[in-house]
C-alpha cells in the first residue's frame, strides 16, 4: 500500500521557514539603511506570517515605494518577522550593507542566497518561481554574478550620489541624524 504524503500544514510550513532564516549568518544591523527599505517581493506564506504574527499586512510588491513596515523614525516595525529578501540585505557581496555592516563569517555567495530564496518560494508553493529563481545560475552562473555585481556597483554610486549632496542627512556618533551643510 503507497502511503500518501499529507500537505504540509502551516505550522510545519512556518518551522521550515524558519530553518531556512536560521541558516542565515548573523549580521549586527546598526539600522542606519531604510534608505534602502522599500516594498519588495515576498511569498503569500511570508505575509501570512507577518500578518498572523503582527497584525500588519504588507502588500505584495509595491515597487519604488519606502516600505510600509518603516515607523516614522525609520525603523522596521516587523524586524523580527520580516520575509527573507529583507533578512538577505547585507549579506552578499552583491547587496552590500551601505553602511559597512557585515556578516559574522562573510558574505554568502549569490547563488547561495538565491537557493535560499527558491527554497521559500518551494515551501509556498511556487515550485515554477523557485525554478525560474535557480535557471540563470545553472545556464551561465558567471554571467549572472557580473549582472550582480554590476547592479550593486550602480546603488553604490546612486547611494555616494545621495549621501554627498549638500542637503543630504549624515549620521552621527550614537545613531543621530544631522543635515549636512555646505
Amino acid at each position: 500500500m503507497v502511503k500518501r504524503r499529507q500537505p504540509p500544514t502551516a505550522q510545519s510550513r512556518e518551522q521550515q521557514l524558519q530553518e531556512i532564516w536560521d541558516q542565515l549568518p548573523t549580521i549586527t544591523c546598526q539600522g542606519l539603511c531604510a534608505d534602502s527599505c522599500c516594498s519588495m517581493w515576498q511569498t503569500t506564506l511570508e505575509q501570512q506570517i507577518i500578518q498572523r504574527r503582527t497584525g500588519r499586512t504588507l502588500p505584495l510588491i509595491h515597487a519604488g515605494s519606502p516600505c510600509t513596515a518603516l515607523t516614522i523614525l525609520r525603523r522596521c516595525s516587523i524586524y523580527e518577522h520580516r520575509p527573507l529578501i529583507c533578512r538577505l540585505w547585507g549579506m552578499t557581496a552583491s547587496m552590500r550593507c551601505d553602511y559597512g555592516c557585515i556578516p559574522e563569517g562573510g558574505f554568502l555567495t549569490d547563488r547561495q542566497a538565491y537557493e535560499l530564496i527558491a527554497q521559500v518560494a518551494e515551501l509556498a508553493g511556487d515550485h515554477e518561481g523557485a525554478e525560474q529563481i535557480r535557471a540563470p545560475f545553472r545556464r551561465n552562473p558567471e554571467a549572472v554574478e557580473r549582472f550582480l555585481r554590476a547592479q550593486q556597483k550602480n546603488r553604490d554610486l546612486d547611494w555616494h550620489a545621495r549621501a554627498t549632496r549638500p542637503d543630504a542627512l549624515q549620521v552621527l556618533p550614537g545613531g543621530q541624524l544631522e543635515r549636512r551643510n555646505r
